[in-house]
């Protein structure tokens, strides 16, 4: 019983600290969702070159570009950071990433490129991505016909004649939460599980370590991906606006949707413009109006509880259902 103890305690411990992640990257721009092996234009050669984008957020915390090798095999790799210029594509540099380095033969890869700090922007104003080779060997950054509908591809500062687009997404991080909280959490999570000792029935201890995971899942922050156009009728759909609520099963209403990195059929649903006081006003005048009807029909009120009255703020999900018939026959 210790050792079952033993090992239920350093494995919450250890969940909570390796829930420590790098943040919620939210994609604001995109001239492209998947990677896509395209045509390349050189980064020296041709400057100044980049390219210019629209944001719709008030800042810019990373960005992501594909680049690939032009001779590879020579032993000689690069060494890349980016300019985030306003006005034009030689205009004022507000900031620029960390220098990123990419060895030898990288071909078509996507990098990330960090701000030390978010670089505060306008949306809805025009600025200008340049990356520039600090040290190495020729190397390109994909292009094609992407159609992105807030900028263009430059080189030797002119935009492109074929209107095509560089590779690129661009958006903000949501900081990682505090490690000293996760060390809480882990800590918590031993002192539930010597009280799920104490309980009667694994199904008590069950629920215990369930609350437990969800309240980590919640505080822990979750790396989104890419937005998904087509999602799936049944999956864990991970509220933005009320990350500590349990996930839904299916989607409530039309709104945009990511993927969550590391997790199977989970998304992240972007619900931060919902007003849910309204929704939830709306579903009770409606259900209001049903009870007078149903009493109209039957005399009397129907005696049950809120439907909107979610508890726990738990909710269950019927995988499977059965149903088996019985018979009787007489002597």
């Amino acid at each position: 019983m210790k050792l079952r103890s033993l090992t239920l305690q350093t494995a919450l411990m250890v969940w909570a600290l390796a829930a420590c992640g790098q943040g919620t990257m939210i994609y604001d721009q995109q001239s492209a969702t998947n990677r896509s092996i395209s045509g390349g234009a050189p980064i020296q050669g041709q400057e100044p070159t980049g390219q210019s984008f629209t944001p719709a957020l008030s800042s810019v915390g990373f960005v992501q570009l594909e680049l690939s090798d032009f001779n590879p095999g020579n032993g000689v790799g690069a060494t890349v950071f980016l300019n985030l210029r306003a006005g034009s594509l030689t205009g004022t540099i507000l900031d620029s990433t960390e220098p990123v380095f990419m060895p030898d033969g990288f071909s078509y890869g996507i990098t990330n490129f960090f701000f030390a700090a978010p670089a505060a922007v306008n949306p809805g104003t025009v600025y200008y991505l340049e990356p520039i080779l600090q040290s190495g060997d020729h190397w390109d950054i994909i292009i094609g016909s992407y159609n992105y509908p807030g900028g263009t591809f430059f080189a030797n500062g002119l935009p492109n004649p074929n209107a095509f687009d560089v590779w690129f997404r661009e958006g903000s991080i949501v900081p990682e939460p505090p490690s000293g909280l996760l060390v809480l959490l882990g800590i918590a999570g031993v002192c539930a599980a010597r009280r799920a000792r104490r309980f009667r029935t694994k199904c008590q201890a069950a629920v215990l370590i369930g609350l437990l995971a969800s309240a980590g899942a919640a505080s822990a922050q979750l790396q989104i991906g890419e937005r998904v156009w087509s999602p799936p009728g049944f999956a864990s759909y991970h509220s933005m606006q009320r990350p500590a609520y349990p996930p839904l099963p299916c989607l409530p209403f039309d709104a945009p949707v990511y993927r969550i990195a590391g997790k199977t059929n989970s998304y992240a649903l972007d619900d931060r413009d919902i007003d849910y006081n309204e929704m939830e006003q709306a579903q009770r005048a409606t259900q209001a109006q049903a009870s007078l009807s149903m009493s109209g029909i039957l005399g009397e009120i129907p005696d049950g509880p809120d439907p909107l009255d979610n508890g726990t703020n738990l909710h269950l999900q019927i995988a499977r259902a059965e149903v088996s018939l019985a018979s009787l026959s007489g002597p």
